[in-house]
Parts: structure tokens; sequence; C-alpha cells
């Protein structure tokens, strides 16, 4: 058969209403198996053109959101440990990682220099990013990837 056009949609705010999953079906319906349509909270709309690739697809952005709430769970209980009131320390959590990831989504710089950006030499947050990488956490994020890529070929 011909190539399958792979279309995944970032729906906004994450809000499925019954129109939209019935224009979903009616899509799926119209285009057949060749159309594949994956779901995720926020974002823009990203063309997939190579079907094969739809299972790094799923391990990095299907599952990626479970990623950044872990992350912000961790950094709530951090905050608890630090001395933070348990619902400071959440909200504190929820409103880095929201006012990062729209960073990250609006500027045109790569999450390195980002990162870079926020880091003085010698600071709190050099500091806290030795720890995270002594941590093995960028390693731990590259095997999360890794172990959804399998499982979802795993499942067909």
């Amino acid at each position: 058969g011909g190539r399958a056009d792979v279309v995944m949609m970032r729906i906004v705010d994450g809000l499925y209403s019954l129109p939209f999953i019935f224009f979903v079906v009616m899509l799926v319906v119209f285009f057949g198996r060749s159309f594949i349509l994956m779901c995720i909270a926020v974002g823009a709309v990203e063309w997939i053109p190579d079907e094969t690739v739809m299972d790094a697809v799923t391990a990095l952005s299907g599952s990626g959101p479970a990623y950044v709430f872990l992350l912000a769970e961790a950094m709530a209980k951090a905050g608890t440990a630090a001395g933070l009131p348990a619902a400071l320390a959440e909200t504190l959590a929820r409103a880095t990682v929201a006012g990062s990831g729209e960073l990250l989504h609006r500027s045109p710089l790569d999450p390195a220099t980002l990162r870079q950006n926020v880091t003085s030499p010698g600071g709190t947050t050099a500091a806290g990013l030795r720890a995270l990488e002594n941590g093995g956490v960028r390693a731990a994020i590259i095997d999360a990837v890794v172990a959804a890529k399998t499982r979802a070929d795993e499942m067909g």
C-alpha cells in the first residue's frame, strides 16, 4: 500500500468534547487504517510522514506528560522536605513547570540554552543541576522513553 499519513494532534487544554470525538471517529472511518490520530494535551499539530516512528512519538509525547507530572510531584515533595507547607510547595511546583513549559514553547532557543540562561555559575541552580546529573536524572529520562518505545513496539 501507499504511505500512511500520520498526524499527531495536540488539543489545547486537553478538552475532548463529544463533537471532537465524533470528528475523530469520522476521520478514522473516512481514511481507514492509513490515518492515525494521536491526541494529547496542549500544543500544535505535527504531521508525522512515516508511520514507522509512531511508537517513538508515543514514547516521547504520548507518555511525556506523565514524566513531567512526575517531575512536578517530586519538586513539590522536595519543597515540603525543604520546609514549605505542602499546599504552597505544590502550587510553586505547578507554577514552575507551567511557566518553564510556556517559556520553552514560546522561545526560539533550544532547551539547553534556556537551561544555561537560568543557571548562574556557582549558584543554587547550578548546585541543583549537579545533584540531578549525579543522580542520573538525564539517563533515567532517556531510559523511560526507550522503555516506553520498547513496550509500544511489543504492543504492536
